[in-house]
């Protein structure tokens, strides 16, 4: 097993924490990233997090995308928190922090509920899992989804863009970061008018979302502007780490779906997390807890 490590010579953290740990979830982690071959050196409860945290080295010799995309769905089925990095000590702080919207910082897929309103939640539920779970390429899957609300009012669109279900302590998260001296960004393949809600009501410093396309008042089912896909997210992140002189390892990305993919990998701290598959009964971290995870290693 030390000359399979030795040979694996790319080593990675990843941070487990929960509301309420159990050793499944430890379990879990190592099984899914043990399916790629990755050989899982130690296992340590991480000291002082105000949080249960444990800690894993790994040993994988195969890119960063493969870990995180073996990891994403595990956030889904457990309400857990993971951070992945490698495995190294953090020289200097973190400076952007960039989130999905849908199912992160709201407790929803902001679809769906449109959705609800045209009478055709059923078959937006189906797709959105498709699109989150990346069993159907995402641009072309959106594009299908935004179709369906074709003549839905803008107004209606406007009205739930004020009563989003805000993921509990997105305030407290906000604060503690703009307290760092760190810079947020939404970025999301969402329409612009929930992300712009968000922004306007927390303080987030930059937004890239999608635009549907309204004639008359009323959505036409199109788009107006490129679709924010898995790409279009990494590059948007790519561009605003560059205009704050920020390299990737003071960067880090939240989400939770296969088009965070490429955004998670390109930031030097990737933090996986879902706010909206457990049920009220499942205790479950604050969003405020991704603040907390990303400070552990702080010098």
């Amino acid at each position: 097993m030390a000359y399979l490590c030795a040979e694996m010579n790319e080593r990675y953290r990843i941070y487990i924490m929960a509301a309420k740990p159990s050793l499944l979830h430890v379990a879990a982690v190592c099984r899914a990233v043990e399916s790629l071959g990755a050989c899982v050196v130690s296992c340590r409860r991480v000291q002082g997090a105000s949080d249960p945290c444990v800690m894993l080295t790994v040993c994988f010799a195969g890119a960063k995308s493969m870990l995180l995309k073996t990891l994403l769905p595990l956030a889904r089925q457990y309400p857990l928190l993971l951070r992945v990095c490698r495995n190294e000590e953090r020289v200097k702080s973190i400076g952007l922090v960039a989130f999905d919207l849908d199912s992160v910082l709201v407790r929803t897929e902001m679809m769906n509920e449109l959705a609800a309103r045209c009478g055709c939640s059923h078959e937006m539920t189906y797709l959105t899992e498709l699109a989150m779970s990346g069993q159907e390429e995402f641009a072309d899957n959106f594009r299908r989804r935004v179709s369906m609300l074709r003549g839905l009012p803008l107004a209606e669109v406007k009205a739930m863009a004020q009563a989003l279900p805000i993921a509990e302590g997105v305030s407290a998260l906000k604060h503690s970061l703009s307290v760092r001296g760190v810079r947020t960004a939404i970025i999301t393949g969402g329409f612009r008018q929930f992300s712009q809600s968000v922004q306007d009501q927390y303080g987030f410093d930059y937004i890239c979302t999608s635009e549907a396309e309204v004639v008359d008042g009323v959505l036409t089912g199109a788009l107006s502007g490129a679709i924010v896909d898995a790409e279009t997210k990494a590059a948007c992140l790519r561009q605003l780490s560059i205009a704050l002189s920020l390299s990737p390892d003071r960067v880090a990305a939240v989400g939770d779906g296969a088009n965070d993919l490429s955004m998670l990998d390109y930031a030097g701290e990737s933090i996986i997390f879902n706010t909206s598959t457990h049920g009220a009964t499942v205790p479950q971290l604050r969003i405020d807890a991704v603040s907390t995870i990303l400070s552990i290693g702080d010098n």
